[in-house]
Parts: structure tokens; C-alpha cells; sequence
């Protein structure tokens, strides 16, 4: 879905960039649940789907390198804890003034040009395992 840019948002694409936001659901080895926010350009995001629907299982990243010739060159991944947006929390259907688990990577494509911002929120956990495996 078409998103307004935010100050965050424009900080990385710039502020004349149209946005484009797909959202899903990961759940981690039924464990706990965790959302995903993928930013793209609406240009690149068009240009992506060609009219069709993406498919759920769909890795984001790798079909914009394939489809597109757009691959991920360069990734900053950032990881904290912030205060539970209120969208997220209706998702996981928990308290919207808890603090979540925050991790966002930023992609980077041919000339460092920003290519994709993810968000990754979910509840705090523990006794679990996370293993993020990034291939480019």
C-alpha cells in the first residue's frame, strides 16, 4: 500500500520519493510472531509486481535483483527496542504503550543509492533464538 513519508523515511529515500509499504507476518517457529514493514519506491515497486499480486513467500530482496537487476550491494542493519507503534500492537493484538523489538535494514543497490528500508517489530522475547541469515 502507497505510505506517507515520513521524516525517517525521507531521510533515506528522499523526501520526493513516492513509497510503497509491504507488510507481512512472520511467525518464528511458533515461538512469537513478528511484523514486517518493507519501504520501497513506488517506481521500483511497480515495476516489480507488473500488475500481479506478490506471493507471501516471495523473498523481497532477491526478486528485486532478479526482476529488476537491482541487487542488494550494501546493508546496514540497526537493532533496538522502541515504543510499540499502535498499528503493530493491534497486529499482534498486545499493549500499544510496550516496548517492542525494533530492527531495521537499509539496502543499498548499485552507487549506494538506497534501495529498500525494512522494519522488523515484535514483542520483547526471550528464551528464543533469532538467526538472521543475510545473503547477498
Amino acid at each position: 500500500r502507497k505510505v506517507r513519508t515520513t521524516a525517517r523515511l525521507a531521510q533515506f529515500f528522499g523526501a520526493a520519493e513516492s513509497l510503497i509499504r509491504i507488510d507481512r507476518s512472520i511467525d518464528v517457529n511458533r515461538q512469537f510472531v513478528l511484523i514486517s514493514q518493507f519501504y520501497l519506491a513506488q517506481a521500483n515497486f511497480e515495476a516489480l509486481t507488473r500488475g500481479e499480486d506478490l506471493k507471501d513467500n516471495v523473498n523481497l530482496r532477491r526478486f528485486l535483483s532478479e526482476r529488476l537487476a537491482l541487487p542488494t550491494l550494501r546493508l546496514e542493519q540497526l537493532v533496538g527496542f522502541e515504543r510499540m507503534p499502535a498499528e503493530v500492537a493491534r497486529q499482534l493484538k498486545v499493549r500499544g504503550d510496550d516496548p517492542c523489538f525494533a530492527m531495521e535494514l537499509r539496502g543499498y543497490t548499485v552507487k549506494d543509492r538506497p534501495l529498500y528500508l525494512q522494519r522488523i517489530l515484535g514483542e520483547p522475547f526471550e528464551g528464543a533464538s533469532l538467526l538472521i541469515d543475510v545473503n547477498m
